[in-house]
């Protein structure tokens, strides 16, 4: 199985070689210095000519290679009727000639209308190569065309190689790349990486939609997976026909994306093909180099930030910080990214490179709220210290810092690669001095970790928590506890005992304003029974619901064992 796989992998790479390694039969007409007329096939003006060959014996189709350009006199074909030239010309099509050519004598030859209908039928071009024009120089013309185009692939590559150095030099990056792609070829192109950015596509001089190109990439990466060998695919981008090639971005058999490139003038040249493997290799280095780059710098933040909200902070953390332009007295806080899983986690994503992927996006934001900080990772968040940098405001502050999150979670969110992973983030308040990060850090680990248990919200502020902020206090902990255990023990119990569902129903009564008849319909109980529970209720705590303390405490010990969700 494996090596069936490897040879048909192997024919489609030859396939592809022979369809660009020449010209088109449609440029060779073009650029002819001598006038050769189309008489059938005109749809198979695509087809690509890799060399020429001569009918010198009967056995001929022997002897061609696919991309040849056969050419005949009318003595090969004497006496030949129908079914003559209809084995011939189908055997011919099946060996991948690019087209015949046919020479006679007489200035205006009759061409049978069935060989025409014959090479119509089968998208073969049949040309008819005037009476004055020896064989030896069309075979010699095909040649000349084909050398050129060779030589203008390595004049240009050449150039390409130059812009290709200077852009690695100048670490223009990715995109970079890709601008230089475009600008030497001219044609739509896009790359998909492996990681989570977004996709880069460019229109070239086309100017095709680019959703469209967007969309025959994913369909292409959908039905075939990614490539580990360039591909080449006839396929319709809107009303238009064009020519695909995909070639992998690799390294050590480790993909880092695909590269597409689309022709709509119905030929993908070795030129095309070159282009894309040498800026392939150049992308695959530059994203590793990226990778490079942004795993010393989150690694070198990621320490800073350990030793600054280390309880024996090392003397030289100020120092540290103080380098990446964190001023030791300024107003810091901190925000803290989790990835939540909703659902089956896929199981290709990576969440150590997604985050150091999302560095520049980050920091792009960042910088269009004006803000400053440190970017970190630990313990399975994205961290972000961000420092108040000057800003005496707090309403304008506050609103700034909700904005800042707001558009971070949705560039983030934006890029991952399922419905199934969900960010949410939790905000500290800002502290005087990095001494008191830890402050804002325990703020924001809280908010991250039992806001959500509290409320729906995608970004839960620490601030805005309300009595809550009392609640999840670590150092009253075991006063919280005991409150919550004296309060509803005795539901719990009576509830595990009885099979009844009294904390249920109080809990419903709370979240529905005290409204007995709300309470029913969303319990999907009779009036009277949540009536008999709310009785029971009574009886077993000694509480009165119409007391307002009495209320307040039931209501908080039912938040209680919200936030400590494994108290019971």
């Amino acid at each position: 199985m494996v090596a069936a796989e490897g040879a048909a992998l192997k024919d489609r790479l030859s396939e592809l070689e022979t369809k660009v390694g020449g010209i088109s039969v449609a440029e060779f007409v073009e650029n002819s210095s001598f006038k050769i007329s189309l008489m059938a096939g005109k749809n198979g003006l695509d087809r690509v000519i890799s060399r020429a060959n001569v009918y010198a014996d009967d056995d001929i189709l022997d002897w061609v290679s696919p991309g040849e350009f056969l050419i005949m006199t009318e003595l090969n074909a004497r006496g030949w009727k129908r079914r003559e030239w209809e084995a011939f010309a189908s055997r011919g099509n099946e060996l991948g000639l690019s087209a015949i050519g046919l020479k006679y004598n007489a200035e205006n030859p009759k061409i049978p209308l069935y060989l025409r209908q014959i090479m119509d039928r089968l998208n073969f071009p049949l040309f008819i190569i005037p009476a004055e024009v020896p064989v030896a120089d069309v075979a010699a013309e095909i040649f000349r065309q084909i050398f050129a185009r060779q030589r203008e692939i390595l004049q240009r590559h050449e150039q390409l190689n130059c812009a290709l150095q200077n852009c690695n030099l100048e670490r223009r990056g990715v995109s970079g790349l890709l601008d230089i792609m475009e600008e030497s070829l001219k044609l739509p192109l896009a790359f998909l990486a492996t990681d989570y950015r977004e996709p880069e596509l460019r229109s070239g001089e086309q100017k095709v939609d680019e959703n469209l190109l967007l969309q025959d990439a994913l369909s292409e990466l959908a039905e075939h997976g990614s490539p580990t060998l360039p591909r080449s695919a006839e396929v319709r981008i809107g009303n238009s026909r064009a020519w695909r090639l995909s070639v992998p971005v690799l390294i050590q058999n480790q993909s880092y994306g695909t590269l597409f490139c689309w022709s709509f003038w119905n030929r993908q040249d070795m030129l095309v093909l070159s282009v894309m493997e040498a800026v392939a290799s150049n992308l695959a280095l530059a994203m590793i180099q990226e990778y490079a780059v942004r795993e010393v710098e989150i690694k070198h933040s990621s320490e800073i930030i350990e030793e600054l909200l280390s309880d024996d902070r090392p003397s030289t953390a100020m120092d540290r910080a103080a380098v990446l332009k964190l001023r030791p007295n300024d107003d810091f806080c901190v925000i803290l990214l989790k990835l939540e899983q909703v659902g089956e986690t896929p199981e290709s994503f990576d969440f150590y490179r997604y985050i150091t992927t999302a560095i520049p996006w980050i920091k792009d934001v960042m910088e269009a709220h004006h803000l400053q900080g440190l970017l970190g990772q630990r313990q399975g968040y994205m961290e972000v210290i961000l420092s108040r940098h000057g800003e005496k405001d707090d309403v304008i502050l506050e609103k700034r810092l909700i904005s800042f999150v707001q558009e971070l979670i949705l560039s983030l969110s934006a890029r991952l690669p399922s419905s199934k992973l969900k960010l949410r983030s939790g905000v500290g308040r800002f502290h005087r001095g990095l001494e008191n990060l830890r402050k804002s850090y325990a703020e924001a680990e809280s908010s991250v970790q039992i806001g959500p248990r509290l409320m729906d919200d995608d970004i839960i502020v620490f601030d805005q928590l309300g009595i809550f902020k009392i609640l999840i206090q670590k150092n009253i902990y075991e006063e919280i506890e005991r409150f919550y255990h004296e309060t509803l023990d005795p539901l719990l119990q009576y509830d595990a005992k009885k099979g009844t569902e009294l904390i249920r129903t109080l809990d419903a009564y709370f979240e529905n304003n005290s409204n007995i008849n709300r309470t029913s319909e969303v319990l999907f109980t009779h009036y009277n029974t949540v009536l008999y529970r709310m009785e029971r209720i009574r009886e077993i705590t000694g509480m009165d619901l119409n007391n307002p303390n009495d209320r307040l405490n039931l209501e908080l010990a039912l938040k209680v064992r919200k936030i400590y969700a494994d108290a019971d």
